[in-house]
């Protein structure tokens, strides 16, 4: 599948490394840390991938 919007993305809030979102499936987008793997996955059912994709991002950011 194929990596999506790497420059929005924070800095991971636990070791500092560099998160990836990819789409893992037809309605599957997973974004993870590359250092620590801290990850999660969401799947889209009512809005398409690009609307799961911001909020993905945006909950990724938010952050104390």
């Amino acid at each position: 599948m194929s990596e999506i919007r790497r420059g929005d993305l924070l800095p991971c809030p636990f070791c500092g490394g560099e998160p990836q979102l990819k789409q893992t499936g037809k309605d599957k987008l997973t974004l993870k840390c590359l250092r620590c793997l801290v990850r999660f996955e969401q799947r889209v059912l009512r809005f398409s991938l690009e609307w799961l994709e911001d909020k993905m991002v945006e909950n990724w950011n938010k952050r104390i």
